[in-house]
This record gives structure tokens, sequence and C-alpha cells, in this order.
């Protein structure tokens, strides 16, 4: 779709890798081209959002100017890290996964089937049981600050897990 949209480069690659979700594009036959990588990034979603495996496709344009308008922009925004993540990010409908495998599977869909692990503690001041309640990995460092009678510095954006503490 690149060649045909901004020609075809016998040499290069309009995209340099694809790593799971992230696609990393060319940069510097972009500047050879001098085609806008903004451009670039939006007829990439254009194709992807063609196919029939892909749900959701942001830019790192859009993800960095925060412009969601889903809850499925907003999962996908809360992974993007810009120093790392790609130039364009999608996301695959339910049941479908990114891998060149022929068996197993990934993590890292902002579906309930990936999203929902269990986080399991153990020791003195833990109690025992099962609870329900909604927790994640970000609470894991208040939760071990509070049964070490630490404070936690004041960015921290986890909660103290108060229902497993004795």
């Amino acid at each position: 779709m690149l060649d045909k949209k901004f020609g075809n480069d016998e040499q290069n690659n309009w995209i340099e890798s694809i790593a799971e979700w992230d696609i990393y594009l060319n940069k510097q036959l972009l500047q050879q081209k001098n085609i806008p990588a903004d451009s670039a990034m939006r007829a990439l979603k254009t194709a992807l959002l063609q196919l029939n495996p892909v749900a959701e496709v942001m830019t790192r344009t859009e993800l960095i100017a925060g412009n969601f308008q889903t809850v499925m922009q907003g999962k996908i925004e809360k992974s993007f890290n810009p120093l790392r993540n790609g130039d364009v990010l999608y996301v695959l409908k339910p049941n479908y996964i990114v891998s060149g495998d022929s068996v197993g599977t990934n993590h890292g869909e902002p579906y309930e089937c990936d999203s929902h692990v269990p986080l399991m503690m153990a020791g003195g001041n833990i109690r025992q049981g099962t609870f329900k309640s909604p927790a994640s990995p970000i609470d894991i460092v208040p939760t071990l600050a509070a049964i070490l009678n630490m404070k936690c510095p004041p960015d921290i954006e986890g909660k103290v897990l108060h229902e497993a503490i004795r």
C-alpha cells in the first residue's frame, strides 16, 4: 500500500520493522523522498483498518496528542511509550493473535482474557484468601510499601490492596 501511495523503492522498504503490534516506518527513506512521517502513518492506518483481523489502529501522533474516541484507544494509550513504541500501533479483533510461531500464544492485547491475570502474594503480613476486587501490577509497589510501613513516592499510580494486608 505504501508503495502504491508513495512509489516503489526497489532498494528500501517503507517499513523498517514490525514488532508484534508496533510498526516502525523507515524514517530515513521518508526523509529522502520528502514524505512527512505523519502522512505515511495515516496512510498505513487507513490500509490496516481495511484488513479483517484489525480492530483498531492508532498513529504515534494520535497517541501523543491524546485524542481518544473509544475505550480501546484509551487502553492502547496506557501501554504506549514514545521512546519505545512504533509509529503505528494496531490491535487485532478478539481471538486473533500476532505470531510467527505455529504453536502457542502471546499476551498484551487489551481484551479481558489478556488483561485479567491472577496476582498472588504470600508472607507474614498477607491475609490468606481469595479477593475478587480489581488489582493491577501497579498496585504491588504501594501494597508492599504499606506492609513495610514505607512511604511511596507521590507519583506512584497504584493503590494499596488493603484487603490482602493482615
